[in-house]
């Protein structure tokens, strides 16, 4: 474990904030662009994750929105309604309903083309190295909050 330092703990306390104005800041940034597609941040979430993990089922996606499945039915009924998704059948299972990304989110017109592009430059500039470090940085994060919100939901 690294020594204390005072540069230490100014530093530890500047990525504290940091953190804090990303998260505020990533959150207004979706409610922006899903207000600009005519959807709901859960909808655009969706989105992202079909476009990201290919089609699910609702239930699905339910689960990993943790939103029932009458909330995820009104999430696809929208997408769909915008274009953006289409529901077609399973064809391993006939019975099933699957979601599709039809749109992407580097589609022209798309608001995540330009902040896609803005960090794809920012990234650019930084070596395999540090690159390398902030998907480390972003993996044990993640694990974090996983973590803690499975604690939130815990009796």
């Amino acid at each position: 474990m690294p020594r204390p330092t005072a540069r230490r703990a100014a530093l530890l306390q500047r990525l504290w904030v940091l953190d804090q104005e990303s998260s505020l800041e990533t959150a207004l940034f979706h409610a922006d662009a899903a207000a600009a597609m005519g959807l709901g941040v859960t909808d655009t979430k969706a989105l992202g994750i079909l476009q990201r993990d290919g089609a699910q089922t609702a239930g699905q996606l339910a689960a990993r929105l943790a939103v029932t499945s009458g909330a995820v039915t009104g999430d696809v009924v929208r997408l769909a309604a915008r274009g953006v998704a289409r529901r077609g059948t399973d064809p391993a299972d006939g019975r099933r309903v699957l979601v599709q990304a039809v749109a992407q989110p580097t589609d022209a017109g798309s608001p995540y083309a330009a902040i896609g592009a803005a960090f794809s430059a920012l990234y650019a500039r930084y070596s395999e190295e540090q690159i390398a470090f902030l998907v480390q940085h972003t993996e044990d994060s993640l694990a974090l909050l996983r973590e803690a919100r499975a604690g939130l939901a815990a009796p």
